[in-house]
């Protein structure tokens, strides 16, 4: 009898956390499609005046977020620059994320199309609104 009540109260718990991972990860959500978006794209940016070629990667970091970094030419120099914290929503395929580099931090709004073959966005700089072009392609 004992060990009847112990394997339903097993079968019980096996069945509340499975209904558990299901709600975290309801339909919808926009880790559904993060591994869609990993991955490298060439890009334009829109800085100075100038569209500079670049390369911007997004990947899941340790900790199952959304992350990336990027890279431009500007005048014989690489600038290096990081993307975090993003954050996704789903309909369209959206991301926003905070970028960092040697000029400073800001934000960056995307939006994948084409079967995340390419995505359009723009950059703004923290406390000025005008903003600026940021678009890659596989």
């Amino acid at each position: 009898m004992i060990i009847r009540i112990l394997q339903r109260t097993f079968i019980f718990s096996l069945l509340i956390v499975a209904i558990a991972v299901v709600a975290q990860a309801g339909p919808g959500e926009p880790l559904e499609w993060f591994h869609w978006a990993i991955g490298s794209y060439q890009s334009d940016i829109h800085s100075a005046g100038e569209l500079l070629k670049g390369n911007t990667t997004f990947e899941i970091n340790q900790q199952g977020d959304l992350a990336g970094n990027y890279t431009f030419e500007e005048k014989d120099t690489l600038v290096e620059g990081i993307l975090f914290p993003c954050t996704a929503k789903s309909t369209p395929p959206r991301v926003s994320c905070v970028w960092t580099d040697k000029y400073g931090t800001g934000r960056l709004d995307i939006q994948f199309e084409e079967g995340f073959k390419l995505f359009y966005g723009s950059w703004q700089t923290d406390g000025h609104p005008e903003k600026f072009d940021w678009n890659g392609r596989r």
